[in-house]
């Protein structure tokens, strides 16, 4: 069975989703080295960039700047 566009469309952000802390982990602590680092999504969240995936680069954001 073929799947339809949906299942298709799956498969690319869920790679991608694996690879979101690890990014930020690496990142963000260069970033914000020396304070006054905001963290943002700029002036749009680009419609290739999932809800689930948003939700866990706001999340992994927030394990790593909450003390």
């Amino acid at each position: 069975e073929k799947p339809g566009p949906a299942r298709r469309h799956q498969r690319g952000p869920l790679r991608q989703a694996d690879k979101i802390p690890d990014e930020i982990n690496k990142t963000l602590p260069a970033a914000a080295e020396g304070g006054g680092y905001i963290f943002a999504s700029g002036h749009s969240i680009p419609n290739t960039v999932s809800p689930n995936n948003l939700k866990d680069i706001i999340g992994t954001v927030k394990r790593l700047t909450s003390r």
